[in-house]
């Protein structure tokens, strides 16, 4: 999909639309599979509280600050692209990858949703405030940005919970089969978001692109040392869900905002379209370090 929508001739810029609508089928397929009640009964206590408050700090603001910092040193041009991805919730595949290597799938649960819930407020104030072209601060302009990743994130999610709600025999019976419609609508998101914008990288050489793509991967390093860095206070499990939290960002939402806000912007579009790669590197890492870690 990446390859194709690099390279299949055509003007595919009619698909743009289609992106959030896309973006809400990976989720709506995938939110079939959770329970809120799953979420509710995590988030009871007062430690466990701050502790998940600490992660998602880490994960939504220090590590996006850190790989902005380091992709502004090296390559200036493409740092708020960094900066949008990392920024982003973790995706609800990361449940799913924590559950596959043995982590603990209900603090992955409890992370992906909160870090969803918190990401309108601080993915909209770090791009204000780290955009060199942004001037002075323009709470209409955060408010609409804010409001777009709200209504991406609820509608799927909760059409999802009201067809669990209403219909649990049909969701049980072909819980198997949700994984396809999110895998499906994945590929043509990438399909979509690389065809539908390439006008903004249309002047450069392939190679352009490998600057953003090792400055995604770089990105993805320190969030997966930094994730790791905390298994002296955590169990192996717990560790590892965070690591996947980290490593497998919602770069689809990435996508659909940038698309949004950033239209024909190759340095912030890019960011989230081509960290797809690292995403998989670096889950495969921590699903390696998981079981090499977890006691026999």
């Amino acid at each position: 999909m990446m390859a194709a929508g690099l390279w299949l001739p055509g003007d595919w810029t009619w698909l743009r639309p289609l992106i959030p609508i896309l973006l809400g089928g990976i989720l709506f397929f995938t939110a079939l599979k959770v329970r809120v009640s799953a979420v509710v009964g995590e988030l009871r206590g007062g430690a466990r509280l701050r502790r998940l408050g600490v992660l998602a700090a880490i994960k939504l603001v220090a590590l996006p600050l850190v790989a902005y910092a380091i992709a502004l040193a090296l390559a200036p041009e493409w740092a708020l692209g960094v900066l949008l991805v990392t920024a982003m919730p973790a995706g609800l595949s990361a449940t799913a990858v924590t559950d596959l290597y043995g982590g603990n799938v209900a603090l992955a649960l409890v992370l992906t949703f909160l870090t969803s819930v918190l990401c309108p407020l601080t993915v909209p104030l770090l791009l204000h405030l780290l955009d060199p072209r942004a001037s002075g601060i323009d709470a209409r302009l955060l408010a609409e940005r804010a409001l777009y990743i709200v209504v991406l994130l609820l509608v799927p999610f909760t059409l999802a919970q009201l067809v669990r709600r209403f219909s649990p025999a049909l969701v049980a019976r072909h819980l198997h089969r949700w994984n396809y419609g999110a895998m499906l609508s994945s590929c043509l998101l990438i399909f979509a978001s690389i065809a539908g914008n390439r006008a903004a990288w249309a002047g450069m050489p392939a190679s352009a692109l490998l600057v953003p793509l090792a400055l995604n991967a770089l990105a993805m390093v320190v969030g997966i040392v930094v994730a790791l860095g905390l298994r002296r206070g955590m169990a192996v499990g717990d560790t590892a869900a965070f690591a996947f939290c980290c490593a497998w960002m919602n770069n689809g939402l990435g996508v659909a905002f940038a698309d949004r806000f950033f239209h024909g912007q190759a340095g912030v579009i890019l960011g989230p379209v081509l960290m797809q790669l690292p995403i998989i590197a670096g889950v495969s890492f921590v699903g390696w370090w998981t079981r090499r870690d977890s006691p026999r």
